[in-house]
């Protein structure tokens, strides 16, 4: 893109994490989900005098010419074109992230609401939290074709989100001053993997998978009293608790174990794998940033951990 192209709209948004209830939540059991804002994704427009293109990870080019992988980011930006009976050329899309794909971070429903927060930025609309969420669901379905929407509306409302499957979300209060330490694992999250060996699994062993998601439930639950309470020590329990249940229905693996085993070690209250498992992200607390600077240090020195995040769950 020239330099000479004027930049006309700009948008952003964080990412998200699953605190606690992955996998129980698909058989209707609740989740947590919180924002986390330690990385976002960045989209800048520009107006143009060609066709529209697209400067991202995924595709630099055309956006006509962009593949699958872009193909709910084409169809949103098309759609609110088309809403707002723009012409569909004249524009240049620059996206930039720092939200790793396929970590359980949201980083597609991140894009989503940040396109769609640039687009209505350059045509100075008003943007209400609901049209919002319309947007960037009517993105979200396409990437994931029948997504919960937890994503979206953790990312949009700015707080810990409660959520039932076929009951709804519910924003929650906090007053917590821990910390969240977050680290990659190196390995990519196999969500849909992972969901198909837990109904595998619940199909043979129905009495041990149901058990450990009653456990998972009643450990959601009593963190929705813990962050509002500030109990910090609790909480890093519960994480621990729910890790263990996680393991029982093989979503965890030995990198994931090894490296809870090693953050733990290091200072930790308690830590678990985050999202749809077998990779992924680890998540744990601490009480200080002190403790949090110390487990990242040393991940990063002593294990060869290349991405680590501190976040002040106060700022939620």
């Amino acid at each position: 893109m020239h330099s000479k192209h004027k930049k006309i709209g700009y948008g952003s948004s964080g990412a998200k994490i699953i605190l606690i209830g992955e996998h129980s939540v698909v058989y209707g059991n609740p989740a947590i989900a919180i924002p986390f804002n330690a990385v976002k994704t960045s989209v800048s427009v520009y107006e143009t005098e060609e066709e529209i293109t697209i400067d991202c990870m995924y595709h630099k080019g055309y956006l006509i010419d962009g593949d699958q992988t872009i193909f709910g980011v084409k169809e949103l930006i098309n759609h609110i074109l088309e809403k707002f009976k723009k012409n569909k050329h004249g524009y240049h899309f620059r996206i930039e992230s720092n939200i790793l794909g396929q970590r359980g971070l949201g980083s597609s429903a991140s894009v989503s609401v940040a396109v769609v927060r640039a687009l209505y930025d350059a045509f100075d609309k008003k943007l209400d939290d609901n049209t919002l969420i319309d947007l960037a669901m009517y993105a979200e379905k396409i990437h994931h074709a029948n997504p919960s929407g937890l994503d979206v509306y953790t990312l949009v409302y700015q707080k810990p989100i409660y959520y039932i499957k076929n009951v709804g979300f519910k924003a929650l209060d906090i007053n917590f001053e821990g910390y969240l330490v977050v680290l990659d694992s190196g390995m990519m999250s196999q969500t849909r993997i992972a969901i198909k060996h837990v109904l595998d699994l619940k199909e043979k062993e129905p009495i041990k998978v149901e058990k450990a998601f009653n456990e998972i439930s009643d450990l959601t639950n009593q963190t929705v009293g813990l962050l509002a309470n500030n109990k910090i020590e609790e909480l890093g329990k519960v994480l621990k608790s729910a890790q263990i249940s996680l393991k029982t229905i093989e979503v965890s693996n030995q990198t994931i174990d090894d490296l809870i085993s090693m953050i733990e070690n290091n200072g930790a209250i308690g830590a678990k794998l985050t999202g749809g498992g077998m990779g992924g992200c680890v998540i744990a607390i601490t009480k200080t940033q002190k403790e949090a600077n110390e487990i990242k240090t040393n991940m990063m020195n002593e294990y060869g951990i290349s991405n680590v995040w501190i976040y002040p769950l106060k700022e939620l």
